[in-house]
């Protein structure tokens, strides 16, 4: 009996760790803007705590942004094509998670950018 436990526990554990309520979390990096330009800049990395995250879930089709700051954020969505295919604004003023819809999305590679006016997030997800 022990043995037979034993044996269904890693099956356990990887069933676990695929719960569509938490998702898949999405590594954001972030840069200061140099001259209002999100992309790469030569100032020096610095490090400070981020209050912004992102969680993939899939099975819903939606992204879960989490922010503790209560800031507002402008997001954008570009495909493998570098088109954009979702933009709006998070006000987390209210609260501390909001969800972006990703229903009618194609499959494949996204990149997910977030500004806050001194600030771009910058992170990547697969559907």
């Amino acid at each position: 009996m022990l043995i037979a436990f034993m044996l269904m526990l890693p099956c356990t554990m990887a069933f676990a760790q695929d719960d569509p309520d938490e998702g898949e979390e999405i590594e954001l990096r972030t840069s200061p803007k140099l001259g209002n330009n999100p992309g790469p800049t030569r100032a020096p990395a610095r490090r400070f705590s981020m209050t912004l995250s992102a969680f993939l879930q899939q099975a819903n089709f939606q992204l879960l942004v989490n922010d503790t700051a209560g800031k507002t954020y402008s997001y954008c969505i570009y495909d493998e094509d570098e088109a954009v295919v979702s933009q709006g604004t998070l006000d987390f003023s209210d609260c501390e998670s909001l969800y972006i819809n990703l229903i009618g999305l194609e499959e494949g590679e996204y990149t997910l950018v977030f500004y806050d006016g001194s600030r771009s997030y910058i992170g990547t997800f697969y559907l």
